[in-house]
């Protein structure tokens, strides 16, 4: 499936999800983090990819997960994309969000919440201490990066980066250098 078409895809297996009923724990929908065709690599690729995030969280997921995270600037870009500009918190650092009016009805409906509901939550946590979308990172390489504390967590990914430190060798967290996180 083309990403062109993916949004379409994306909605109607939410739908299903709502349409299928509450999971077991009672919640509408189980969690959904979307992992998209969209690569952490730097400020410029991240900014231009950044309606893809906005489409995902359109269709009502939970949260985004962004690949190979290696610049600051891109990371930023990317809590910024999957933000409302009503939300304030830590715009002098992150910028005014760029989710724009209209990609919150349906993902209201997904979630359960009236529209107000939704736009109250539909923020980034632990940015936003009441915000629900989550955001999480990945390092798949050995270049370092410095992801936001606006996102909910990050992780290093050890397949990708076997090609760093030799396709021959196994790969083992002890084998890899340490990721350095500064959080700005």
């Amino acid at each position: 499936m083309a990403w062109t078409r993916g949004h379409v895809a994306l909605r109607d297996f939410m739908r299903g999800l709502v349409d299928a009923g509450p999971t077991p724990s009672g919640h509408r929908t189980p969690t959904v983090i979307a992992s998209l065709p969209l690569l952490g690599l730097d400020e410029a690729t991240v900014t231009a990819g950044g309606w893809m995030v906005q489409q995902a969280l359109a269709q009502g997921v939970h949260g985004v997960h962004l690949a190979r995270a290696r610049d600051p600037e891109g990371v930023k870009r990317f809590v910024q994309a999957a933000r409302y500009p009503i939300h304030e918190q830590a715009t002098e650092t992150l910028g005014v969000g760029l989710r724009g009016w209209g990609s919150h009805t349906y993902a209201a409906w997904v979630w359960g919440l009236s529209v107000p509901e939704y736009l109250q939550k539909a923020d980034v946590w632990p940015l936003n201490p009441e915000g629900e979308i989550m955001l999480g990172v990945k390092l798949e390489d050995q270049c370092r990066a410095w992801p936001s504390p606006s996102t909910g967590r990050g992780t290093w990914g050890c397949r990708t980066a076997i090609w760093k430190v030799g396709p021959t060798r196994r790969c083992r967290r002890r084998s890899l250098p340490r990721a350095t996180w500064c959080w700005s």
